[in-house]
């Protein structure tokens, strides 16, 4: 019930970013600004669907859900049609989409293995330094570096393309 009507009241919303990303002109590029504007309105929606009171009635949530789709249509827009202006030629666009979409199923498969690994992963951060026997140390807890690099270098369709001729690419 909810979740349809919410999904049947954006249907009319990715069209009207779409124009409207079509006329931005910005210093910081066409597609940028969107993507400013819509990380902090999908995190603000997340956080409040998260978070919902325990009172919570339908109007709360079809009203979280329409503002979490917005900021999701937003995000997922501008990303993409970025990425389509970062290549210039039709085998640069199919390998920057090539990869986009491997990098998410890449990152969905993940996501589906957190609660798989998560009491595991948990058990490996609270282990303490011990010494062996043998005189070598045990790791403890979890690589600081990799949870960073990995969102930063997937995020960004601009390492996939960066032989691309596009002249407003930024290096």
């Amino acid at each position: 019930g909810i979740f349809a009507t919410v999904r049947m009241l954006d249907l009319g919303v990715d069209f009207a970013l779409g124009i409207g990303m079509d006329r931005t002109a910005t210093p910081f590029g066409r597609y940028r600004p969107w993507m400013v504007l819509g990380a902090p309105i999908l995190m603000l929606a997340v956080y409040m669907l998260f978070m919902a009171p325990p009172t919570v009635d339908s109007v709360y949530l079809i009203g979280w859900l329409l503002v979490m789709y917005l900021g999701t249509s937003i995000l997922n827009l501008s990303h993409t049609a970025w990425a389509s202006t970062l290549a210039t030629t039709y085998d640069e666009r199919s390998r920057v989409f090539g990869a986009l979409t491997g990098v998410g199923v890449i990152g969905a498969v993940i996501a589906l293995l957190v609660p798989v690994f998560l009491p595991r992963l948990a058990q490996w951060a609270t282990m303490t330094v011990t010494p062996r026997s043998s005189g070598r140390r045990r790791r403890s807890g979890l690589p600081s570096s990799w949870a960073s690099f990995t969102a930063t270098a997937l995020s960004s369709p601009a390492w996939v393309s960066s032989t691309t001729s596009n002249p407003f690419m930024r290096r």
